[in-house]
């Protein structure tokens, strides 16, 4: 009785832990990927803001202190833009990977399930008994 129990429990189970741990697998992928692109983000900032503050030291007048404003404000919309197509193209890659990974795992359980012999009691496969029961109905 504990034995049927166990495997009953097993069949119910498995597939979450298999989903969960590829569920695993997707987000620790997914955030290592994040989280490379945006220390690249903020390093080439830091380094941006290091050159600005540089060239405030140098600055002459007030016009010389609005000209440095206005490149470093466009430097930093610019790279934040850039950053956001960036990030957007990683996440379309990410996701068109793992549907490309679970459409070929869909099928080759489709072809598991064909090439399985038929289960005990069945005289033919179940892809032909499916068919034979549609051209019935």
């Amino acid at each position: 009785m504990a034995t049927a129990a166990h495997e009953t429990h097993e069949l119910f189970t498995a597939p979450f832990r298999t989903l969960t741990e590829r569920n695993r697998a997707i987000l620790e992928k997914t955030l290592r990927t994040a989280q490379e692109e945006t220390l690249e983000f903020f390093n080439r900032r830091l380094e941006r803001n290091t050159r600005t503050l540089e060239r405030l030291r140098h600055c002459d007048g007030l016009s010389g202190l609005l000209a440095i404003d206005h490149e470093w404000f466009s430097d930093a919309v610019r790279d934040s833009f850039e950053q956001t197509q960036r990030m957007t193209n990683l996440w379309w890659r990410l996701t068109e990977e793992e549907l490309d990974a679970q459409a070929d795992a869909a099928e080759n359980a489709k072809d598991v399930v064909r090439t399985q012999a038929p289960a005990p009691g069945r005289k033919e496969p179940l892809e032909q008994k499916t068919s034979q029961e549609r051209a019935a109905a």
